[in-house]
């Protein structure tokens, strides 16, 4: 144990960054936990409420990678440590971000430790209530860890569960092997299994030796020959590093992801009630100590509810998307905003939305705009088109993503507002379509904005 403390703290304090763009995953950790649930993980079939975080708020985040080299591109990742360190070149056999529970502020969760029959350490729980449309939810995710290889047979058996509870459901784990009952974990899925594992490690690690008999430790000889002969491969923070293994790995996933490995993408599903509350409870955790994080990845829309009438004794049944009264069965009721400015033109069509200089934040003015037009869309069925803009200061690579972040901005607004997400597409169109002259300040700020129409059936 000491070793492996000695060991973290180094790495932690030493780790290397990857250059600028080096890597091709980006994580974003600020918009709002509900947001991202609700614009990121949920998909078709279901409607999602009361959406609940325990953990630091920097153990979520939105990830998008430019390939598909762990199975997804685009999603929700859950972390036992900073999810932005994530997304940097796997340079070292164990890293730890800022711990969720450090100081153990926050009780172990009573049905991981049943499940894993452990003591829960730096956990984040993710929870919320869903209504599924049909008779059967799923959604695709991967478990990534630090603790990948050395760990494996270990007491370091980094842990995870998703919870389902609801009509005739009572706390059952989603997270278990294909066409089996057993958990999804680093003692389960390793380089044992090369079907469902996905290796990123090539380093030999001398330092994190454990007590126990079934920890890993290296043979004699090979430590007698690394010393011999692989010194110009050792790393003062303690470890060798094997470059015959890591040739054989994928050299952008090595180039993108700290995790030493991964599973493959995995699918957990269940059978459930249509138009009934359920209640998932995502929750990740570390095992043993504290220390190397773990991470679980949730594919962008993949959390769905499908009509399945393979289930053991389907019944058939009716769609009460227009009976349901959302708000009594999430049992809350959102409060109109306090309108500070004058009230807006009733019953709009289009909106333009504007924004300070280099900025993306909503004014008080907006808002209560906003809040009109939600009204307004929520009373009148029809798609919304969100196009971002900007002025022509800056570079086009700048203002591409600043037009997006607003356009987004809008569109989280709207979502919080009742507006369902799959009503809205949006998009970031940059310095395009000016709508004033951007010789001046009076124009650029005229081109600063969002506009929002709603097209009506």
């Amino acid at each position: 144990m000491p070793y492996r403390y000695a060991l973290w703290i180094l790495l932690l304090l030493g780790s290397p960054r990857p250059a600028a763009g080096q890597s091709r995953l980006r994580i974003d950790a600020a918009a709002p936990v509900d947001s991202v649930v609700d614009n990121v993980l949920v998909g078709r079939g279901v409607r999602v409420g009361n959406v609940r975080l325990t953990g630091l708020r920097t153990s979520l985040g939105s990830f998008v990678i430019d390939t598909s080299v762990i199975g997804m591109r685009r999603g929700l990742l859950l972390s036992t440590g900073d999810v932005r360190q994530v997304a940097q070149a796997n340079s070292s056999p164990g890293t730890s971000g800022v711990a969720a529970d450090f100081r153990q502020k926050f009780r172990p969760d009573k049905d991981l430790a049943r499940i894993c029959r452990c003591r829960p350490r730096d956990q984040v729980v993710l929870e919320f209530d869903f209504v599924p449309a049909h008779n059967a939810v799923s959604f695709r995710y991967c478990f990534a860890s630090e603790e990948y290889r050395e760990y494996v047979g270990s007491g370091f058996d980094d842990a995870f569960a998703f919870v389902l509870s609801g009509p005739k459901i009572k706390r059952r784990n989603l997270a278990l092997l294909p066409g089996s009952e057993v958990r999804v974990a680093i003692n389960t899925v390793n380089q044992r299994r090369p079907e469902l594992y996905l290796n990123n490690d090539y380093f030999l690690n001398f330092g994190l030796l454990k007590k126990s008999k079934k920890g890993p430790r290296a043979a004699w000889p090979r430590r007698l020959w690394n010393w011999l002969f692989n010194r110009h491969n050792y790393d003062p923070r303690g470890f060798y590093t094997l470059e015959k293994e890591k040739k054989k790995l994928n050299p952008v996933l090595v180039g993108s992801f700290e995790y030493d490995g991964f599973t493959r993408v995995l699918t957990a599903r269940a059978y459930v009630q249509p138009w009934q509350l359920y209640h998932l409870k995502l929750v990740l955790a570390d095992v043993g100590d504290a220390a190397f994080d773990s991470g679980v990845f949730l594919e962008q829309g993949s959390f769905g509810s499908v009509r399945d009438t393979t289930e053991p004794g389907f019944v058939a049944y009716r769609d009460l998307s227009r009976r349901m009264n959302w708000d009594s069965i999430f049992g809350r009721l959102r409060p109109a905003p306090t309108v500070l400015a004058a009230p807006p033109a009733p019953d709009p069509t289009t909106i333009t939305v504007g924004f300070g200089v280099d900025a993306d934040g909503l004014s008080p003015t907006e808002q209560a705009r906003l809040d009109a037009f939600a009204r307004y869309a929520l009373a009148h069925p029809g798609p919304l088109q969100i196009q971002g803009f900007t002025d022509n200061t800056g570079s086009s690579r700048h203002n591409q993503a600043l037009s997006e972040r607003r356009a987004l901005r809008v569109m989280f607004y709207l979502s919080r507002r009742g507006v369902p997400r799959s009503r809205m597409q949006y998009l970031g169109l940059s310095a395009e379509n000016p709508v004033a002259s951007n010789e001046d300040d009076q124009g650029r700020a005229a081109n600063r904005r969002v506009e929002v129409s709603l097209i009506e059936d």
